[in-house]
């Protein structure tokens, strides 16, 4: 969990309720909400009764509040004691999956490079697969991957963003449902090889869709430009971090819950440049948050 999530569990603790927290903190309360549940999943449990109506702290959420003021004092104190880039410099070896590489990954490294003028960034792009064996060598100090469930020994994954699956079909299909979208057009898959692919599958799988193959692609922007040509229907992550930047495509939900793709930072367990790799973590959720926003 990072400070900004620690400062937010906080400000609902003296505000009273998520709507004031949000306000306090200047996001929406959504992205409260999703901070709140980042906290519980990594500290295991639920912190708020929400059997209540605004929802309260319950016993765990009143014990954790005189902790989270006591860490939050002491980072400010760190901060005024070390100037932002005293502490990173060097190279730093970051790999990410590929369909983070238009608008997310840019904005998170040029957000480091204004902080951290002397830390040089190495990337490298590949597969969840091929990403976390090059961690797990050392070859990557880090990598940004896909629904790494269970990371092998050694290593540790730390998710920061939930993605949405939807279906992309063409922007001049009929007004139908997804289903009968998917009879209609032909389908355009996702390599089910790759972590992100296996995911799409089982959504597929639990909306009872049939849809009929026409082509395999592992490069996300490729199958929304078939999509957007008219060649076919597809199930991708939303990506909503690329509102303006991609093929014009109509997007829906499909099937009774929506199933999501999970994306996390994994590093080893215990990674010489965690000085680097804490503040990466940072700036990937600060950058999920204006996503939820």
């Amino acid at each position: 969990m990072s400070i900004r999530q620690l400062k937010t569990f906080v400000a609902i603790a003296e505000h009273g309720t998520f709507a004031a927290a949000a306000e306090a903190m200047a996001l929406t309360q959504s992205a409260v909400s999703v901070q709140v549940k980042n906290i519980e999943d990594e500290m295991g449990r639920e912190l708020f009764d929400r059997s209540k109506r605004p929802p309260v702290l319950n016993e765990a959420g009143r014990a954790l509040v005189p902790h989270a003021r006591k860490l939050i004092t002491e980072y400010d104190a760190l901060r005024d004691h070390i100037s932002d880039d005293s502490a990173y410099e060097g190279a730093f070896r970051l790999g990410s999956v590929g369909s983070l590489l238009t608008g997310f990954i840019p904005s998170v490294l040029l957000t480091l490079k204004e902080r951290y003028p002397r830390l040089h960034i190495e990337l490298a792009s590949g597969f969840t697969s091929e990403l976390v064996t090059l961690v797990d060598r050392g070859a990557l100090d880090a990598a940004i991957v896909s629904d790494l469930k269970d990371p092998p020994a050694g290593l540790k994954w730390m998710p920061f963003l939930r993605e949405p699956l939807v279906l992309i079909a063409p922007p001049d299909a009929p007004d139908i449902t997804p289903q009968q979208l998917v009879e209609t057009y032909p389908f355009i898959r996702y390599v089910p090889e790759a972590s992100v692919g296996k995911v799409i599958d089982a959504a597929i799988r639990a909306a009872k869709l049939k849809p009929r193959e026409q082509m395999r692609l592992d490069w996300i922007e490729a199958i929304e430009a078939m999509v957007s040509a008219g060649l076919g229907v597809s199930v991708v992550p939303a990506r909503d971090h690329l509102k303006s930047a991609r093929p014009p495509v109509r997007r829906m939900a499909f099937g009774k819950s929506t199933r999501y793709r999970t994306l996390g930072l994994v590093e080893r367990a215990e990674n010489e440049t965690e000085t680097v790799s804490a503040p990466l973590m940072d700036t990937l959720r600060a950058a999920a948050e204006k996503i939820a926003k």
